[in-house]
């Protein structure tokens, strides 16, 4: 994909918060008269229980933005049973969103 921003400013920032939940995110601005597009996915961790497995809630909240009209928002929310499934599931997206926005 080709663009004029870094591909550093393109990469997909990842926090660790306490007991394996996680977030990420990234803010992409085109140029000064451009609307930010926002990326923003977080992950919190269940413990197993007797009755269940661990579960990884994992939601993502996204507006992509072209110049100053918003081209799409995207909502979703998925359940996995691997931090590791969890990122690659939000990976995924945000190449999409990737898409979308460039």
């Amino acid at each position: 994909m080709k663009t004029s921003i870094p591909r550093k400013k393109l990469k997909l920032q990842i926090i660790k918060k306490e007991d394996r939940a996680f977030d990420c995110f990234a803010t992409i601005k085109k140029d000064a008269y451009c609307m930010p597009s926002k990326f923003y996915a977080t992950t919190v961790y269940y413990p197993a229980t007797p009755d269940e497995t661990q579960t990884f809630l994992t939601t993502i909240d996204a507006e992509a933005y072209d110049g100053t009209e918003k081209k799409q928002d995207i909502y979703l929310t998925d359940e996995f049973d691997t931090a590791r499934e969890a990122l690659k599931w939000i990976k995924g997206i945000y190449a999409d969103f990737l898409k979308i926005v460039l």
